[in-house]
């Protein structure tokens, strides 16, 4: 992970990440143009995306 023009870059491999997020259903979501916050909440119900600072 690095801090990077006001954003977090998260980069990996392997076989996931093991949190329950399908990384290919999330990339198709993406190609379909869903916005990240949508995917997120899609496989995180309940969850609440905000800024942490400005």
């Amino acid at each position: 992970m690095k801090y990077e023009d006001d954003n977090f870059i998260f980069t990996g491999n392997g076989w996931g990440n093991g949190v329950g997020l399908c990384q290919w259903g999330a990339y198709t979501f993406a190609k379909e143009g869903k916005q990240a916050e949508d995917i997120i909440k899609y496989y995180y119900p309940g969850t609440e995306v905000k800024k942490l600072w400005q």
